[in-house]
């Protein structure tokens, strides 16, 4: 079986939580076999309950007449685990921890996760605290043995030992040794309670059912076997492989005296209720156990608890005093159940239960080597259910996680969704925002357009020049006059201008027409950005629409940030490069027409030369505008797409982080499912 333990801590090992609870139960069943099988066992009989359910004061009066060996008080008062065995004279034992036991405390409170080990070994630490030179001091003793030659010296030295006196944090155990023919061969335990507010008591308990053999089981009357008491009895003693064990129903006189102030006066009526209390429990219990496969040695120790016993240690010495002698209490218990008589010694005796308890405590002695070979025939059987009953509650505590782990996926997964529907909405917001900025571009380049098509229908071209010639002539006339001798031999000239009239062209007019084309098209240009710079309205829009996300995402808008990431986003936002230029064209021109024309061929040819540049100048117009609304729209796109960024970034950071949670979850359920399945085949 130790083998198996083994070869199952291996099929476990992509689990380490799992395969650590496996080997603990592998290293807790070999030093079980160990400590069973070895020469030096001593068959061991527990009292064990609750804390205050009157462990301590059962054992004095078991034992010791009722007189107060063992410490006991109003609260949890036995805090180191105390055995009592035989011995030729009165000695206490007492083990210390170790340097070895410290160094692996310290170890075990250093681990992070807040497990019972670590919890204990954190208060034995905290106990211990402050007084180191004492702590040394008494791991290098290991143990020590104190002789008690009397009852008040063996009373001391438990109460500082057990009792939470100084020595008590050092202290692991302590063995009392009694001369008492009934306990050779025998180790008789008082445990500190099972659900002990300091949780080292408790674990060390825990750790000795991993050996003990039979127990006496303490259940407070007043509240007799509750979910505590079942708890503890079918998991932690039956289970642990105590082969013998007997319920015991402690401080009757209390449940008697609750019963008389409601008018039940009938104490045999008060046992039968409490027994059939206990009877229905276990039943139930024990049909589980046997529904689930539960071992025959784990049902059969239980059985015995179908019959509880009913004791009252005060019931018990009152009856070996007086009643000048009684306390406080034993008087209220007088007036409660005795009409305030004096009860005779036979009533308290019936009442106290001890004889019933001793008879047991006489046959768990005559039986114990009985009982010792069916713990060894049933002790692989027993861890086996032990086993089982782990990891069934390993596979349920992984369905658990399962279940868990599918919630948060489908959480997640809506989670996402909601992420994605976010993200559309602002994407989409944005977007009809940068859109609506745009929306003018188109009319004003068709109107653009349209300007540039009819400025290229009244382009001027080259007009007819006139190259203006006077010619001058003049003729000699005669200024004689027959009849006038005087003016004879005179003359004068008169002369004659005639215009020569030659029409030419020159390319000039064409060149001066597309240069001041240039600079029109660069105010054209300045016009049409103008409003479509101007982001004021849009920048107002983006602000408040950011504000408004940004507070639904949970991070407000501290610092300005909407008007900061808006700021930034428009900060694209420009009035495009003008590239535009005639300068090729109009040296084009002047080159190939660097003079007049004057034929009527060339003319032809120069006004289809000049009409030709007209057009090419309208058409690259035209294209810069669409180049430069193009680009524009590149600007308000990256806008767009920036300040869209800015505010998706805390919802896409939400997005990635909720998948990473689905991711995590979805392969932890995976191993769960792995983990159900792989323990599912070994149970």
């Amino acid at each position: 079986f130790a083998r198996s333990l083994d070869e199952l801590c291996a099929a476990l090992a992509p689990w380490p939580d799992e395969a650590a609870a496996v080997t603990r139960l592998a290293k807790a069943y070999r030093a079980r076999a160990a400590e069973f099988f070895g020469s030096g066992h001593k068959f061991s009989l527990a009292v064990v309950g609750q804390v205050k359910a009157g462990k301590s004061t059962f054992l004095n009066t078991l034992l010791f007449g009722g007189q107060d060996v063992l410490p006991h008080a109003a609260g949890p008062k036995t805090s180191v685990l105390t055995r009592l065995e035989y011995a030729e004279e009165t000695t206490l034992r007492v083990e210390y921890y170790t340097a070895a036991d410290w160094a692996a405390l310290e170890a075990a409170a250093a681990v992070p996760l807040d497990t019972p080990a670590a919890h204990g070994a954190r208060e034995i630490l905290h106990a211990a605290e402050g007084m180191l030179a004492r702590r040394d001091e008494c791991a290098a003793k290991g143990e020590e043995t104190f002789a008690c030659p009397d009852d008040e010296t063996l009373a001391a030295i438990l109460e500082d030992t057990v009792g939470g006196g100084m020595l008590s944090p050092f202290v692991k155990c302590v063995t009392l040794g009694l001369c008492r023919e009934e306990l050779r061969g025998l180790s008789v335990v008082d445990t500190p309670g099972l659900n002990d507010p300091l949780p080292s008591r408790s674990q060390r308990t825990e750790e000795f059912l991993e050996t003990c053999d039979a127990a006496f089981f303490l259940s407070h009357a007043g509240y007799f076997l509750d979910d505590a008491d079942v708890a503890i009895l079918t998991g932690q003693l039956a289970r642990k492989g105590v082969r013998r064990i007997r319920l015991v129903a402690s401080r009757f006189d209390g449940a008697l005296a609750d019963a008389a102030a409601s008018g039940e006066k009938d104490a045999g009526h008060v046992r039968a209720q409490l027994a059939q209390r206990a009877q229905q429990k276990l039943d139930e219990v024990l049909t589980r156990m046997r529904r689930t496969g539960t071992g025959a040695p784990v049902v059969d120790a239980l059985l015995e608890c179908r019959r509880p016993l009913f004791v009252s240690a005060l019931a018990r010495r009152m009856a070996l005093t007086t009643p000048a002698q009684y306390t406080p209490a034993q008087h209220a218990v007088a007036r409660s159940l005795f009409a305030g008589r004096a009860p005779e010694a036979a009533e308290l005796e019936e009442l106290s239960g001890f004889s019933d308890v001793e008879e047991v405590f006489r046959l768990f002695i005559d039986e114990k080597d009985a009982t010792l070979a069916q713990k060894a025939d049933a002790f692989a059987a027993v861890a086996q259910t032990e086993l089982r009953t782990m990891l069934t509650e390993l596979c349920a505590r992984r369905a658990q996680q399962l279940n868990a782990f599918a919630a948060e996926e489908e959480d997640a997964a809506r989670r996402c969704v909601q992420a994605a529907a976010e993200a559309r909405r602002i994407e989409d917001a944005s977007a009809r925002m940068f859109d609506e900025h745009l929306a003018p571009v188109a009319e004003l380049l068709h109107s653009a357009a349209e300007a540039l098509s009819a400025a290229s229908e009244e382009a001027s071209v080259p007009a007819e020049r006139r190259d203006v010639t006077l010619h001058t002539q003049y003729v000699t006339v005669s200024d004689s006059k027959l009849w006038k001798p005087w003016t004879w031999g005179r003359t004068h000239r008169e002369y004659t201008v005639r215009e020569a009239v030659k029409p030419y062209w020159d390319v000039t007019d064409t060149v001066e027409y597309l240069s001041a084309f240039q600079r029109d098209m660069k105010l054209l240009w300045d016009d049409l950005y103008a409003p479509l710079t101007d982001t004021a309205a849009l920048q107002n829009r983006l602000v408040l629409f950011a504000r408004e996300t940004l507070r639904a995402g949970g991070g407000g808008d501290s610092g300005g940030a909407a008007l900061a990431l808006t700021r930034k986003a428009l900060g694209h936002i420009a009035a495009p490069r003008f590239v535009f230029s005639t300068e090729a064209l109009r040296a084009k021109l002047a080159a190939q027409y660097p003079g007049r024309v004057e034929s009527p061929d060339q003319r032809a040819a120069l006004m289809e030369a000049c009409y030709a540049a007209v057009r090419e100048a309208s058409v690259a117009a035209v294209k810069e505008l669409e180049q430069g609304a193009k680009r524009f729209e590149r600007m308000v796109r990256a806008a767009q797409q920036d300040y869209s960024a800015a505010l998706l970034r805390p919802v896409n950071d939400a997005r990635r982080a909720v998948e990473e949670r689905r991711a995590a979850a979805r392969a932890a359920a995976a191993a769960c499912q792995e983990f159900v399945e792989t323990a599912s085949r070994l149970i």
